[in-house]
Order: C-alpha cells, then sequence, then structure tokens
C-alpha cells in the first residue's frame, strides 16, 4: 500500500468536507447520507479517534486524517477529486457513486450496527392509518433529506413497490417534526415514513411515540455500511486491514470508536447480500464498482 492523500470512510451522513490540510496526510471520508448530525463539528472527537487508529493500524500512513459528508454528491466530488484509501459507505451510495473505473475499490469489511447485521427499511404509519402498502396509493411517504432514488427503487423495493407510482416519496430535513405531524393527523403532514434501521431504532426508543405507530412493510434483508479500500493494495495489506477492523473491540481504544459508531464491531463482508443487491441494481441500469 502506498501513501496517498486519502482516507474515505463513509457511515450514512451528509456533512460539509473540510479543505485539504497543507500537510501531505492520508483521510478518511465519513459517508451518511441526510444526515443532519454528520459535520466535520459534531463528528470530529469520531473522526479524530478513527484517525490515530488508523494511523497505528495502517504502517504506511504517518499521518491520517478524518472528514465527513452527509450530501452523497458532495462525496463523490470528494473520490473524483482526491481518491482515498479507505472509505467507510453505505451499500447503495458504493453501487451508485464509485463508478467503475474510477479507481481500484474492494470491499473489506461490513458495520453491523444497533445489534442487527443486516440493514431493513420500514413503512411506518400511525396506527388506524393506511394498514398496507396498497393502501398508501395517492398518499405522501416522507423520508430523510437527500435520500437515494436510484437504490431506493431499484434494490429497496424491489418486491414490486414503486415510489412515484404506488405512494409519493418526498424528502425531510425534519422527521422528528414528520412523526409529530403524522401522529396529529395534520393535513400538511405525510402519510407515511420511510425509516432505515438507524432512523427505526432511534424512533422505538420512545416509548410514548412508537406504540402509536405500525408497520405496515418492511424490505428484505440488505447489506449493511462497508468499508471499502481504495488505489493498489496488496492481498495481504487487504487481510492484514481486515483482521484489524474485526478484532477492534479487543482494545479500549478500538471499543470506544465503537461505541461512538453504535456498533459491536466489524465483520466479514456478506458476499452473497451484496451481490444480490448488485444484480438488482444493475438488472435496472445501474453501475457498479466490483466488491470482490
Amino acid at each position: 500500500m502506498t501513501t496517498r492523500a486519502g482516507i474515505l470512510v463513509a457511515l450514512l451522513l451528509f456533512g460539509g468536507i473540510e479543505p485539504v490540510a497543507a500537510q501531505e496526510a492520508d483521510h478518511f471520508l465519513v459517508v451518511k447520507p441526510g444526515d443532519p448530525a454528520a459535520t466535520p463539528d459534531r463528528a470530529g472527537a469520531f473522526l479524530a479517534a478513527m484517525g490515530r487508529w488508523l494511523e497505528a493500524k495502517l504502517p504506511a500512513s504517518e499521518h491520517v486524517e478524518g472528514r465527513i459528508a452527509n450530501r452523497a454528491d458532495q462525496a463523490a466530488a470528494a473520490i473524483a477529486r482526491d481518491s482515498p484509501i479507505l472509505a467507510f459507505v453505505p451499500a447503495g451510495f458504493y453501487l451508485g457513486a464509485i463508478a467503475p473505473g474510477l479507481t481500484p475499490a474492494r470491499v473489506v469489511a461490513q458495520i453491523p450496527r444497533f445489534g442487527v447485521d443486516v440493514e431493513r427499511y420500514y413503512l411506518v404509519t400511525a396506527k388506524g392509518g393506511p394498514p398496507t402498502p396498497a393502501a398508501l396509493r395517492g398518499t405522501t411517504v416522507r423520508t430523510t433529506a437527500d435520500f437515494d432514488a436510484a437504490y431506493l427503487r431499484r434494490v429497496v423495493f424491489a418486491d414490486g413497490l414503486v415510489p412515484g407510482e404506488d405512494f409519493r416519496l418526498e424528502a425531510s430535513e425534519n422527521l422528528a417534526d414528520e412523526l409529530f405531524y403524522l401522529l396529529e393527523g395534520d393535513p400538511a403532514g405525510p402519510d407515511a415514513l420511510l425509516l432505515d434501521e438507524e432512523l427505526k431504532h432511534f424512533f422505538e426508543a420512545d416509548d410514548f411515540v412508537w406504540p402509536e405507530l405500525q408497520v405496515i412493510w418492511r424490505s428484505a434483508p440488505l447489506p449493511r455500511d462497508l468499508v471499502v479500500a481504495f488505489g493498489e493494495w496488496s492481498e495481504g495489506e487487504l487481510a492484514a486491514l481486515r483482521d484489524a477492523l474485526v478484532a477492534m473491540d479487543e482494545t479500549p481504544e478500538g471499543r470506544e470508536l465503537l461505541d461512538l459508531m453504535d456498533s459491536e464491531g466489524f465483520e466479514a463482508v456478506d458476499r452473497e447480500l451484496l451481490e444480490r443487491a448488485a444484480t438488482l441494481y444493475r438488472s435496472s441500469g445501474g453501475g457498479v464498482t466490483t466488491h470482490r
């Protein structure tokens, strides 16, 4: 592995990208589309801690800096401008934004979070609201800002639901407000919310709100966030990186990082699940990078 001017780590938030430091450094970018908390200020402690951990684990990287993006276009532009050496990215971003031929990209590990090792999406309505997906026809469903429309259409709703036809799918900057409008029956509010595993976990923690909701649909299991290695790595280097990530929970520093990520630990990639998602994405006209 050679020293490059970049590590990209993509996790599922949209935040600004800080200017490249004057000193030569490897860097990683955390990508969390639509998450208003994915900003350099709010994610600073995690970025610094992950940078220190990577410095200790990657002998060819003397200094590692972190970046974060909560908009997919910003993250894709950063990759094209300054290819990273690592990326923690949502599966949809990996399949759609890391274009074939842009730079070598290899999936190294996946990131279980909130006690589950697969991703799912859920359609949620108020109790007494639309009881089935079919009952959503002509209604409004809202989800996170800057949602990945192509991934939702091609992979998440591969069982037949079609956003734009079966319901109107709109972005929202504040799903907590949308949930309030939903429960109040506000005519300006949505008829349902589309939540990923992280958002469902967040709302489930509210003992007053969650009992007033019903899940009327959930997707098939989908790949979790992925760790992607960019550039030229030997098989031995990739194996050493994978082993280090999987063993992160064995040290106090590693456990601190995992706590910041709401994760029990990295694990080997579910290749079968990733291949299924890639096949669905390709079959609907999407490009996909190699995911060996």
